[in-house]
């Protein structure tokens, strides 16, 4: 909520830079800056311009450390070296990461760039929402197959991209689709396909194992319900 709230904030000092004509070149990411340095004392400048540079240093190193990490892990280990050892992992990581930082910073230091990041963020809500139903729908249906959530989710993906490259990439709305967030029409799409193709695969009798079984939940029951009466007897003698 706080996020959301500094987001307020910001798209409304955004605005103030825009009907004041405060922003240099047009370039989207100095209005913030811009309005700073307008209408606040120089010390008070240079003390906020201090504090975004080290608010923006921080995310920006959890980012390029997790992205590294996952190119690491999820793929120089799983399909390039999956004998490497720890060493050679932590080089990897170290490398993409060096990769990572000069990437974004190529990419902010773009003028071009720096008006898109709004509709990345928003295009990166969408396609990860296609995820969804892997993640949710597998937690409450144990019989949900492999076959219909990778079918739902590529043509959910498929979809979301088919949907931001009618309006050029350039908004998240389809004007064709009464201005539906395309991440919410590709997830029907993405929905209305993993149910047919759970049908089909249930209907052919396909064989396939689920992810997570009942009776892993029930053994997880028990042996919670074994550490909730230990904490029972526990508190019981401590009380007497």
């Amino acid at each position: 909520p706080v996020y959301q709230v500094w987001m307020v904030i910001l798209a409304i000092i955004g605005l103030i830079a825009l009907s004041e004509n405060l922003i240099p070149s047009k370039i989207s990411s100095l209005a913030f800056p811009s309005v700073l340095n307008a209408y606040f004392p120089p010390t008070f400048v240079v003390i906020a311009f201090a504090a975004i540079i080290i608010g923006a240093m921080i995310p920006a190193a959890i980012q390029a450390l997790s992205a590294a990490n996952l190119i690491t892990r999820n793929i120089y280990l799983e399909y390039f070296n999956r004998r490497a050892n720890e060493r050679r992992q932590v080089l990897i990581g170290r490398i993409f990461v060096f990769v990572m930082i000069v990437a974004s910073l190529i990419f902010v230091l773009t003028p071009a760039a720096s008006g898109l990041i709004f509709y990345l963020l928003t295009m990166s809500y969408a396609w990860l929402l296609q995820t969804l139903p892997a993640i949710i729908l597998s937690m409450y249906w144990h019989k949900l197959d492999k076959y219909s959530v990778g079918a739902g989710w590529l043509v959910g993906v498929a979809f979301t991209t088919y949907g931001l490259f009618t309006v050029n990439f350039s908004s998240s709305l389809l004007p064709w689709l009464s201005y539906m967030y395309v991440g919410i029409a590709g997830l029907i799409f993405n929905l209305i396909v993993l149910f047919i193709v759970h049908a089909f695969v249930r209907l052919l009798k396909v064989r396939y194992t689920s992810g997570i079984m009942p009776a892993e939940f029930t053994d997880f029951d028990e042996a919670f319900a074994g550490v909730k009466e230990w904490r029972k007897d526990d508190f019981r003698a401590g009380k007497e």
